[in-house]
C-alpha cells in the first residue's frame, strides 16, 4: 500500500513537471511569436529553402513585426518568388537602411484574384527608413493590381530607395505611386520600371507644405501616358528615361497643389507613336520657379507646353535638344518675374518645315499643320505690380537659340515686361513663314539684336500690332 502511495506521488509530481513544462513552452512560443524584438532584426538574413525564411512573405511579416536595427540584409537564395503582396512597414523603426539582394532572383507579386488593387503590389513606408536597396531582383506584378510600386513619404527623415526593378501587369496599370506629405523628403534612384500601361502618379496630401520628391537615373517604359504630378512637394526629374510606345501626355502638373520648385533636368523622352505634348504644365499654382534644362525632347505636336495664368517667380527653358515637332516651346498666358529661353537646339527632319497634323488638339494655332519653334503669347509680368512697387529686374530673355525646319520661328504676341525683352544671338533658318514675329509688345527696354537669319521663303522679321514704352520707359 505504502509503494502505491508512492508512486501515486511521484505520478502526480511528474504530471505537474510536464504541464509547467508545457506551459512554459507554449509561453516562450507565445513570447517570441508577439512580442517586439527589444533590439529588432539586424545583419543578414537568407531567403529560400533551407534559409533563415522559407518566403519572401515570412521575411517581410517578420521584418515588419519586430522592426529593424540599424540595418537588414535578406538575400534571396532561390531563383522564384511568389507573394500576393508585399508591404515594407517594420515597426519600431526609424533611419534604418534595407537591402534586398538576389542572383537575378524574379518576385512575381500580386497573383491572386483577391489582390489589393487601390495600392502597390510592393508598397515601401519610406518614413522608417534612410535606404532601401534592391540587387539583382526583379518584380513581375500579377494580373490584379492596378499599382507596381507605392511610396509612401511624410516624415521629415530623408529615404533613399534604389534599384527598383518592376516589370508591369495588365493593360491599366501604373508603374510607381508617390505619395508625400508636407514634410516627406524622397529620393527614387537607378529604378526600370517596364510594361506598363503608365508611368505613375507623384501625389501631395495637403497643400502648404514642404517635402522633396527625386527621380534620378531611371527608366519608364510603357503603352501611354507617363508620369502625372499634383502635389506641393519640390520635384526633380533628372537623368531619366521615358519611352512610351502609344500617343498621350508626356508629364503632367495639376493646379491642386502646388510646387514652389521644379526642376527637369537631363532626361529623354523618346514617344513612339506620337505625344499631343510631352512636358504639360496647366494651371500650375502661384510662386513657382520652374526649371526646364538639357532635356532631349521629339516627335510631339508639342514638346513642352506651359499654360494657365500662373505667376513663376523664374521659369527657365534653357539648353534642350527639341526636334521633329509641331511646336517647340509653347508658353501662354502666365506671368513671370523672369523668363529665360535660351540656348535651345530645336530642329525639324532634313531642315524643313515638319507637318504635324493633330485635328483634335487643344493648342490654338491658325492652322494645326503648321509648325512654330517657339512660341510666347500674352506673356507678362504685369501680376507683380499688384504685389510691390519695384518693378526692376524683370526680365524676359530669348537668345542663343539654333532653329531649322519651321513653319515659323520666333513667334511673340502680348507681351508685357517693365525692365528688359531681350531677342538676340539666335540663328533661324529653313523658315516658310517668318523667322522672328513680333505682336503687341509693351517693355521698358525691347532689344532684337545679333540675331543670324537665312534660308527663309516668308519674312526675316514681321512686326503687328503695337509697341509701346511700359511705364516711364523707352521702347
Amino acid at each position: 500500500m505504502k509503494n502505491l502511495y508512492s508512486l501515486q506521488i511521484k505520478a502526480r509530481t511528474l504530471l505537474a513537471f510536464c504541464i509547467l513544462l508545457t506551459v512554459a513552452t507554449f509561453s516562450s512560443s507565445v513570447s517570441k511569436n508577439t512580442q517586439p524584438h527589444p533590439l529588432g532584426l539586424s545583419g543578414i538574413k537568407t531567403v529560400g529553402e533551407g534559409g533563415d525564411y522559407s518566403s519572401l512573405s515570412d521575411a517581410v511579416d517578420s521584418m515588419n513585426f519586430y522592426g529593424i536595427s540599424d540595418s537588414l540584409h535578406l538575400i534571396l537564395t532561390d531563383q522564384f518568388y511568389y507573394a500576393n503582396y508585399l508591404y515594407l512597414n517594420p515597426a519600431e523603426t526609424n533611419n534604418a537602411k534595407l537591402t534586398i539582394s538576389g542572383e537575378n532572383a524574379t518576385v512575381t507579386l500580386g497573383g491572386a484574384s483577391s489582390s489589393n488593387k487601390s495600392s502597390g503590389a510592393l508598397s515601401i513606408s519610406a518614413d522608417h527608413f534612410s535606404e532601401v536597396t534592391f540587387e539583382n531582383v526583379e518584380f513581375e506584378l500579377g494580373m490584379y493590381y492596378y499599382y507596381g510600386a507605392t511610396i509612401f513619404a511624410n516624415s521629415e527623415n530623408s529615404c533613399v530607395v534604389n534599384g527598383l526593378n518592376m516589370q508591369g501587369g495588365e493593360s491599366n496599370s501604373n508603374g510607381l505611386e508617390i505619395f508625400v506629405g508636407n514634410s516627406g523628403n524622397l529620393t527614387v534612384d537607378n529604378a526600370t520600371f517596364e510594361g506598363f500601361s503608365k508611368g505613375g502618379y507623384i501625389h501631395g496630401y495637403s497643400k502648404g507644405g514642404g517635402g522633396t520628391v527625386t527621380v534620378s537615373n531611371s527608366s519608364f517604359s510603357f503603352y501611354g501616358t507617363q508620369i502625372d504630378i499634383s502635389t506641393n512637394a519640390n520635384i526633380e526629374l533628372s537623368n531619366n528615361s521615358f519611352h512610351s510606345t502609344n500617343q498621350g501626355y508626356g508629364i503632367l502638373t495639376f493646379s491642386e497643389y502646388y510646387s514652389k520648385l521644379i526642376t527637369l533636368s537631363d532626361n529623354t523622352f523618346i514617344p513612339g507613336g506620337g505625344f499631343n505634348s510631352i512636358v504639360d504644365f496647366e494651371n500650375p499654382g502661384d510662386y513657382c520657379s520652374l526649371s526646364i534644362t538639357n532635356n532631349s525632347l521629339s516627335s510631339a505636336f508639342n514638346c513642352i507646353f506651359i499654360s494657365g495664368g500662373s505667376y513663376f517667380t523664374s521659369l527657365n527653358i534653357s539648353e534642350n535638344t527639341i526636334f521633329n515637332c509641331g511646336i517647340g516651346i509653347y508658353a501662354e498666358n502666365i506671368n513671370a518675374d523672369e523668363l529665360y529661353v535660351d540656348g535651345n537646339n530645336l530642329s525639324n527632319v532634313n531642315g524643313k518645315n515638319y507637318s504635324f497634323n493633330n485635328n483634335s488638339s487643344k493648342y490654338y494655332l491658325p492652322n494645326k499643320e503648321i509648325s512654330v519653334a517657339i512660341y510666347l503669347g500674352s506673356l507678362s509680368s504685369e501680376l507683380v505690380k499688384s504685389r510691390t512697387q519695384n518693378l526692376k529686374g524683370y526680365r524676359f530673355d530669348v537668345s542663343n537659340n539654333t532653329i531649322a525646319g519651321f513653319y515659323g520661328g520666333i513667334i511673340c504676341q502680348n507681351i508685357s515686361v517693365p525692365d528688359v525683352f531681350n531677342i538676340s544671338n539666335n540663328t533661324i533658318s529653313y523658315i516658310n513663314y517668318a523667322a522672328l514675329s513680333l505682336g503687341d509688345v509693351s517693355s521698358s527696354g525691347l532689344f532684337v539684336d545679333n540675331n543670324v537669319i537665312y534660308h527663309f521663303s516668308g519674312a526675316a522679321i514681321v512686326l503687328t500690332g503695337s509697341y509701346y514704352p511700359y511705364s516711364e520707359g523707352t521702347a
